[in-house]
């Protein structure tokens, strides 16, 4: 990247704004929090692209005293 200097009118401490511009360990957050990331993308003839990619965490249902609260666990029939 040839990044020497940001403009000073962009609020980069504000808005926890960082311009990578070599290797860095990925933050560990904590089992609540889902981690998300944008990446972007600006090419010399105009293409430009932006993503916005987050973590995939899975929804558990607790089990309690056998019955799943409407969600079906794969056990039971649908019509029992």
């Amino acid at each position: 990247m040839q990044l020497t200097s940001r403009s000073p009118r962009i609020e980069a401490q504000r808005y926890n704004l960082h311009v990578v511009q070599h290797s860095v360990p990925f933050p560990v957050g904590n089992a609540t929090d889902s981690i998300a990331m944008g990446i972007n993308s600006f090419g010399i003839g105009g293409n430009n692209a932006h993503a916005i990619v987050e973590e995939y965490q899975p929804i558990i249902t607790p089990i309690i005293d056998g019955h799943t609260y409407g969600h079906h666990n794969g056990d039971e029939r649908e019509n029992k």
